[in-house]
């Protein structure tokens, strides 16, 4: 996962961390964390936080997958 691209997507959205752990359903330290990296998002976490930051396609890929995943 690209912390500083999730970061930096979130930021650019206008939103704060409080916002995206109550949209994914974790605490804000349990964000916090995965937003740094230290755990990993679920794939269901990614998918709500993709959906709810209104993320293209490619921005969830470079974020989440680190740009790995290609189109079948």
């Amino acid at each position: 996962m690209n912390s500083q691209t999730l970061r930096g997507v979130r930021v650019m959205r206008g939103k704060i961390q409080k916002d995206c752990a109550n949209a994914t359903g974790l605490s804000i330290s349990q964000y916090a964390l995965k937003e740094q990296g230290k755990y990993e998002f679920t794939i269901n976490e990614a998918l709500m936080l993709a959906n709810y930051l209104h993320m293209s396609e490619s921005e969830a890929n470079a974020v989440f997958f680190d740009s790995i995943l290609t189109k079948a």
